[in-house]
């Protein structure tokens, strides 16, 4: 299902800022942090930086989603780097269209292959009911380092939101319930498909990719 976010929807919205990566068009083909391989690539970043009333716009009513669902949370985490400018937005919008007031906000950093939340804001997360938010799924890599390292830190991750699901559809992953905007699977490989029979086999050049 698509919701319309004023006339735009979420496909379209990536479609105008140039965020979907035809790899078939660019000579190349994408990793991502699971260690699938695909020849499209969804850039949440381009839809932030070239069209950020759009991508604002996309937030609000992800906010009104989550809402919706009558879902409690004590505060926001966002995933590096796609989720980072969605979770401060996703606060903005919480205290001026609901009476739940401004949430704290917390980014969950990228470190090497892992994730981390800074030492000054540890205490933030103690003992606090979580929502993780992010702009693309895949396959919840990244999801799931955020979500072990908000437990290590004495939070209980409870809900994730995301404006893409580009896996296949799910309602919960982990203890965790999943909110998607909009859910389109696009094909992924894995690294032994893609070696067989994908662009692995035909020396395709292959970039990195987010989650």
């Amino acid at each position: 299902m698509i919701f319309e976010v004023g006339r735009v929807n979420v496909r379209e919205a990536f479609h105008d800022a140039s965020a979907i990566h035809d790899g078939k068009k660019r000579g190349e083909h994408y990793l991502f942090a699971s260690g699938l391989h695909s020849m499209v690539f969804l850039d949440g970043e381009n839809v932030h930086e070239i069209s950020p009333t759009v991508s604002s716009g996309l937030t609000r009513r992800l906010m009104e989603t989550v809402d919706d669902r009558g879902i409690s949370f004590d505060l926001i985490v966002g995933v590096a780097n796609g989720g980072i400018v969605i979770a401060h937005d996703f606060s903005k919008h919480l205290a001026t269209m609901t009476e739940r007031g401004v949430l704290p906000v917390v980014t969950a950093q990228k470190n090497g292959t892992g994730h981390y939340i800074r030492r000054v804001a540890l205490d933030l997360v103690m003992s606090k009911d979580v929502l993780i938010v992010d702009d693309i799924l895949t396959a919840g890599t990244s999801v799931r380092r955020t979500a072990q390292v908000v437990k290590q830190a004495g939070g209980n991750p409870i809900a994730l939101a995301v404006w893409w699901n580009r896996g296949k559809p799910i309602s919960k992953l982990e203890d965790m319930e999943v909110i998607a905007l909009y859910e389109e699977e696009l094909p992924t490989l894995t690294r032994e498909e893609c070696a067989e029979r994908g662009p692995c086999s035909r020396k395709v050049k292959l970039v990195h990719g987010g989650g």
